[in-house]
């Protein structure tokens, strides 16, 4: 028999662009638990990949075990999820909006909008307009501590990033309230954390995987060869004494990220960023990535599109291009004649995650391995092969998280504050 394990109440503080069964905003299937499942399933493996790393753990074992223990809790081929999920949600149709085709202004500025609606409307539910109960149970048992792991990661990924499009670019976040039948989370059902509260959750959610995996983890120091082959929530460092000149932002008057300390960088790095929710906030954020509107913000509209940035600049007759590294594929098409970054992967996600609230966001960096081999610049005029290796991936991520850091400060006047490790 199912144990009634938790009850949440989720409104959104974000406008919500989750598609439904065609991938399209469904008023009659606005909530579906697919996505759902997707973000808990994922948080968790980073979680628990994390542990594995700090523990020694490494390759194609620290794969194989992850995935187990993953399947352990959210089911596999040959068993079914410890989980069930019962959600009935309330929609404000008031609040359903449409962004119409090639439409300006408002939320139609942000940067995936305008993509979306280069050739049909695109539905949503804007800020408050959609509210889900959700009844989560225990449907069978299995390992100690997984019913601990599994609802303090789902709390972990609901804080960290959002639901459906966007969800890794400010957009789909909730608050969370609820009450918590086994005693685990209830402390942070408080709709919006506080930076404290958060670095709490996030270890509090580290040691449950700790003790769900059977093992002891340590900060390790490890080499920048050895990233993890996949986001981990790792406690490790990485020793960047072998790449440090290569990382290129000082030369442009970027101060090194505040995470770099000691040449060591760390695995995983989550930042809040205390700033009033807005469409203004969400647009500045999500313009970092996207070139054209990240140069206007940082260096002013009198500077012309092709003036310096630090992820695609000239450096004697060498171009160096580590846009990439904001997430692939990344192209133009049409008027841009095919210019862009080129790979043989489909998608992979950039490892700068955001996440907005209604007083702060969210920036969770998580360095891996998992790129393809080689990436293809092309632009109008000429061409790049770049060879993806573990220390150009993190020299790119300590170049970004430098370049992001002193764009939020200079575009929404205040400073990240790193609260974990």
């Amino acid at each position: 028999m199912s144990t009634l394990l938790l009850e949440l109440k989720l409104i959104n503080e974000t406008p919500l662009f989750l598609g439904s069964y065609d991938a399209q905003f469904n008023p009659e299937d606005a909530f579906r638990t697919q996505s759902l499942k997707g973000l808990w399933r994922w948080w968790t493996r980073a979680l628990i990949g994390g542990v594995l790393y700090d523990s020694g753990s490494r390759g194609s074992d620290l794969i194989r075990k992850t995935i187990n223990l993953t399947g352990e809790l959210f089911g596999s081929t040959d068993k079914c999820s410890m989980f069930k999920i019962v959600s009935v949600y309330k929609l404000d149709r008031s609040k359903i909006k449409i962004c119409k085709r090639r439409s300006r202004g408002g939320l139609c500025e942000l940067q995936r909008v305008t993509l979306l609606t280069l050739n049909r409307d695109i539905t949503f539910v804007d800020s408050n307009g959609l509210e889900v109960d959700l009844k989560i149970y225990q449907y069978r048992r299995g390992r100690d501590h997984g019913i601990e792991l599994g609802l303090l990661s789902l709390i972990v990924g609901l804080s960290l990033s959002g639901l459906g499009k966007m969800s890794r670019r400010c957009v789909g976040t909730f608050k969370i309230y609820g009450r918590d039948h086994v005693g685990i989370v209830g402390q942070y059902l408080k709709g919006t954390l506080g930076p404290e509260d958060l670095k709490k959750l996030i270890e509090h959610a580290y040691n449950a995987a700790a003790r769900y995996c059977q093992t002891s983890p340590r900060k390790l120091t490890v080499s920048s060869r050895d990233l993890p082959p996949f986001p981990s929530i790792s406690k490790s460092i990485i020793n960047c004494s072998n790449i440090i000149n290569r990382v290129l932002c000082t030369r442009f008057n970027i101060p090194l990220p505040s995470a770099l300390s000691n040449n060591t960088f760390p695995i995983a790095c989550i930042y809040y960023i205390p700033c009033r929710l807005s469409i203004d906030t969400l647009l500045i954020l999500q313009d970092f990535f996207m070139r054209a509107r990240r140069i206007i913000r940082y260096y002013g509209r009198n500077r012309p599109p092709h003036w310096f940035d630090l992820f695609r600049i000239r450096l004697g007759r060498d171009e160096i291009c580590k846009a990439w590294i904001l997430g692939l594929p990344r192209y133009q098409k049409g008027a841009g004649r095919g210019t862009g970054y080129f790979t043989n992967v489909d998608r992979r996600a950039s490892p700068f995650i955001v996440s907005s609230h209604g007083d702060h966001s969210m920036l969770t960096l998580l360095v891996s391995s998992d790129w393809p081999d080689t990436i293809d610049w092309r632009g109008e005029h000429s061409r790049t092969r770049i060879r993806v290796t573990s220390e150009e991936v993190l020299i790119n991520s300590v170049d970004g998280l430098a370049y992001f850091e002193s764009y939020v400060q200079k575009t929404l006047r205040t400073r990240m504050v790193r609260i974990w490790p």
